[in-house]
């Protein structure tokens, strides 16, 4: 059993922020309030208080990260650690305080959650307990990383393929994705990215079972493969206009370094474009009269490349 996936904390987690996260889960699992059966509930509290028996004492945790040491590099299980209870109410009196005067660790917490519940509630405790609101940027980016490198490997491309993936609820996909890495390794990473995109199509791309909008089928496929440079997230909003056809795409960068621009929000429009595939024409910023750009493609294959340059050329 991986006793820090049970609490939900880091490897290097100080002894204050193991007991607070301890605290949280029996909290969260009590029979009284968990959602799910009572059996399941007192499973949980005692893989919990086994768990904290070890972590809490230092003697007890040097053996166990030997241990752990000597196992060699691992995955572990996201369908036993993971879980879609919310755990928004467990700090809610004290979180309340945070989001007032830290804003942005309230977004920060709900972005973690749809990634994972209890790497959520671990950031709220490590916000809480070392008093971090001031760097809560830079502690989230640090409990995503956790949580990605835990259960997906350490390949930076799959870890934004699933953080794309989570953030669009695809969680069976993602629970798919962490058994094919625990049997074959971090080093098929790109073998596993190929295999989902092909075995899923529509259903990963946003569309409808039935193969609705299959003509935006191609440049969906593309926007989302599209790796973008240098050290920030970027993510791709699509919207769609069916009777036109057309696809409104806006690609939004979010920082990463740990620095705030103008104290402002750490995103930012990269550039919005629209693709309307009824009469083959590109138009890039087409409400910005000094960047308006329009194109007209003869072909798929010619609109990729004129969407990869406008790509290239913003990011």
């Amino acid at each position: 059993m991986d006793y820090y996936a049970v609490l939900g904390v880091a490897r290097d987690a100080e002894d204050i922020v193991i007991t607070a996260a301890y605290k949280a889960m029996v909290k969260k699992y009590h029979p009284d309030v968990y959602t799910g059966s009572k059996a399941q509930a007192n499973k949980k509290i005692r893989e919990i208080n086994e768990a904290y028996d070890t972590l809490s004492d230092p003697k007890k945790r040097a053996a166990y990260d030997k241990s752990i040491d000597s196992e060699g590099e691992s995955v572990g299980d996201y369908e036993t650690f993971e879980d879609e209870d919310d755990t928004s109410a467990i700090l809610a009196e004290d979180w309340a305080i945070v989001a007032e005067y830290f804003p942005d660790a309230e977004e920060s917490r709900k972005r973690l959650g749809k990634l994972s519940q209890s790497s959520a509630l671990y950031f709220q405790i490590i916000i809480l307990e070392l008093k971090a609101g001031e760097n809560q940027q830079e502690i989230a980016d640090l409990v995503k990383a956790i949580f990605l490198e835990r259960y997906f490997g350490t390949n930076s491309r799959l870890h934004k393929f699933v953080e794309q993936l989570l953030l669009k609820g695809h969680r069976s996909i993602a629970r798919e994705i962490n058994k094919a890495i625990k049997v074959l390794g971090t080093n098929a990473s790109a073998n596993i990215i190929d295999n989902i995109k092909e075995k899923y199509g529509f259903e990963l791309y946003g569309k409808k079972s039935d193969g609705s909008y299959k003509w935006a089928d191609p440049f969906e496929r593309f926007l989302y493969s599209y790796e973008f440079p240098g050290e920030y997230e970027y993510f791709i909003e699509i919207s769609y206009i069916p009777a036109k056809k057309q696809l409104n795409v806006t690609v939004t960068c979010v920082e990463t370094a740990g620095t705030v621009i103008n104290d402002e929000k750490r995103e930012y429009d990269v550039v919005y474009f629209e693709v309307d595939t009824k009469n083959s024409i590109i138009t890039i910023e087409p409400n910005n009269e000094n960047y308006r750009q329009v194109s007209k493609y003869k072909d798929e294959e010619e609109a990729l490349v004129l969407i990869r340059e406008c790509l290239d050329e913003h990011a």
